[in-house]
């Protein structure tokens, strides 16, 4: 889920009655109340045949991305998908594919200037801009190396503090603290 306004949110998620698709859905909140638009389709083509991991970031008060992983035939895939928000209703972009080194499901994403964000994952980061609800993407460059004791991700985050700027922090392992 991530916030759109100061009223208005978004929350991606795996359609319950179809593992395989990705939806989403506005909702506005008013007081205590929370009123859901119509949950809409975001990409059929997701296939996850045993995992979906999903991602939502703000890029505007009107436009988020979503960004996912599916693993399908036990190939992993990561795509993301620009949208723009009228009221509860989504205008859904093409989803475009992530470097295939981002294709795992760490992916975390953040918006890091006006129609601009960045997508890392364990070890690289890939950034892309939006025009509409159209995206293009940048080269993957690798920000971490993994290998040997605590290679496994526990935990990761990313922030982007100032225009352009993006820092990457992660927990491998029991002692292992990387920054970038």
């Amino acid at each position: 889920a991530c916030k759109l306004d100061t009223d208005k949110f978004l929350v991606a998620y795996t359609n319950p009655a179809l593992g395989t698709e990705v939806m989403c859905v506005v909702g506005t909140i008013s007081g205590t109340t929370i009123t859901l638009g119509t949950p809409q389709l975001v990409d059929t083509t997701a296939g996850g045949t045993s995992q979906i991991s999903i991602w939502a970031s703000q890029i505007d008060t009107n436009k988020a991305i979503i960004t996912y992983m599916a693993v399908v035939s036990g190939t992993p895939t990561s795509k993301t998908v620009a949208l723009t928000v009228s009221g509860t209703v989504a205008t859904i972009g093409t989803p475009v594919s992530l470097n295939a080194s981002l294709s795992d499901s760490f992916n975390r994403s953040v918006k890091i200037a006006a129609d601009k964000f960045a997508v890392m994952n364990k070890n690289y980061l890939q950034v892309g801009t939006i025009s509409g609800t159209t995206i293009t993407l940048g080269t993957a460059v690798q920000i971490f190396t993994t290998g040997g004791a605590g290679s496994e991700l526990i935990d990761s985050v990313i922030v982007s503090p100032d225009t352009n700027v993006v820092v990457v922090a992660e927990n491998v392992g029991s002692t292992v603290y990387k920054a970038v």
